[in-house]
């Protein structure tokens, strides 16, 4: 029996935003007869590759197209393995009260005050456009949706984005969109956004650069492009953590869960991005850092350097380096 939480079609205004994976063409909805989904989906106009929408969520991805030929389809595992990777961390950790250590306030804080920018406050977001790439839990969407926005979270993985739209209140429903997608081959029209958020997604990527083009390309003129990723650290850490990795990332999600929750207590004197720690939170608030750190098969790490000159390349040429070590914001000039 489905769940009638889940039931219903994607919001009406989010047809126009979409564009094929494959060959970057205008999508149409198409019937359930024609695109044998239980649910109807997505066709488009150029390639006819053909997409479904299960649960209320279009899965864009290049893996759930229907084609008449898929020859032309590339696997990469590790991509796969990255995406498993967060899916169970969502339904292992999503529930939790606070994620990263947060609570749903300080969630609101850093989108509102000195994490996101100079010019993002909370009275910028009503009637604005605002995509959360690599949206995961789905906090951050339901903050911005809260404050006047129209949201899209789009993300790679499947089970958490059910999840996330089954968690959101009633009265944003309608302001809300969510989609199933690669941001390297990103299932959106460009030119469409007043904001695109990305906060450390991009870095878990097999080419950070290329991401950070597809985000920048989808920013309207006068909109602004927000983006952590994880800051290089000296050769020792580097080092250090590139072992342990070698390790972690090729375990079960369920063996490395229970893994992090031994290895949890170490953030009482290992230093976290989120400053997550035991005396401040949950044993598996904690588990769930750790986690994050060590599950994904891409990890890259980058200077601040570096990435405003990805903003400059891009033609985001008015660019804020913020608190936070390797988050930037730019805006693209009209």
């Amino acid at each position: 029996m489905s769940d009638p939480e889940l039931e219903g079609a994607p919001a009406p205004w989010l047809n126009e935003l979409l564009a094929c994976p494959f060959c970057r063409g205008a999508l149409v909805s198409g019937s359930e007869d024609s695109l044998s989904h239980g649910e109807g989906g997505f066709e488009c106009l150029s390639c006819e590759a053909r997409f479904p929408v299960v649960a209320g969520v279009p899965r864009l991805t290049r893996e759930s197209a229907c084609r008449v030929a898929r020859n032309d389809q590339e696997k990469d595992r590790k991509t796969l393995a990255v995406r498993k990777a967060f899916e169970h961390q969502w339904r292992a950790f999503g529930s939790n009260p606070r994620i990263f250590g947060k609570t749903r306030e300080e969630m609101r804080e850093l989108v509102t005050g000195s994490r996101i920018g100079p010019w993002i406050d909370e009275n910028y977001y009503r009637d604005r456009l605002v995509l959360d790439a690599g949206c995961g839990h789905g906090r951050y969407v339901q903050e911005f949706a809260e404050m006047g926005a129209r949201v899209v979270g789009l993300d790679m993985g499947e089970g958490h984005l059910v999840a996330a739209r089954k968690g959101l209140p009633s009265h944003l429903k309608d302001q809300v969109a969510w989609i199933q997608g690669d941001l390297l081959h990103c299932p959106l029209q460009l030119d469409q956004f007043d904001l695109v958020f990305c906060d450390g997604v991009i870095h878990h990527t097999r080419d950070p650069r290329l991401a950070f083009a597809r985000l920048a390309g989808l920013v309207v003129q006068g909109g602004s492009l927000y983006v952590w990723v994880y800051p290089r650290g000296g050769r020792l850490w580097e080092a250090t953590h590139r072992s342990l990795r070698a390790v972690t990332t090729r375990l079960p999600p369920r063996v490395l869960e229970k893994l992090c929750y031994v290895l949890a207590p170490l953030l009482a004197i290992v230093p976290t991005y989120s400053s997550t720690r035991p005396s401040r939170a949950s044993f598996s608030e904690c588990a769930q850092v750790v986690y994050d750190w060590l599950s994904p098969a891409y990890q890259s790490h980058h200077t601040e350097d570096e990435v405003e000159s990805w903003y400059r390349e891009e033609g985001l040429l008015k660019v804020a380096r913020l608190p936070v070590a390797v988050g930037m914001i730019g805006r693209k000039e009209e």
